[in-house]
C-alpha cells in the first residue's frame, strides 16, 4: 500500500509495543482456558478425577503465567 493512500484512509503506524504484542485480547484468552479446561477434564475421564485433574491444571498454569 502506498503511503499517500496510508494517509487518506486514516490507518496509522503500529507502534514497537504493538507490534511485539501477542495477546489476542481478553475473550480469546477466557475460550482458550475454559477449552483448555474441559479438554482434560474429558480426556482424564470426567468425573472427580477429570475435574480434579483439570482445576489442578488451572492452578499451576494460574502460578507459571502469573495471569
Amino acid at each position: 500500500m502506498k503511503m499517500e493512500q496510508l494517509k487518506h484512509s486514516k490507518l496509522i503506524s503500529l507502534n514497537n509495543n504493538e507490534l511485539t504484542d501477542i495477546e489476542g485480547g481478553h475473550f480469546a484468552y477466557d475460550v482458550g482456558r475454559a477449552l483448555r479446561f474441559l479438554g482434560i477434564d474429558i480426556i482424564n475421564g470426567g468425573g472427580p478425577v477429570g475435574y480434579s485433574d483439570a482445576v489442578a491444571d488451572y492452578i499451576i498454569t494460574q502460578y507459571n503465567c502469573n495471569c
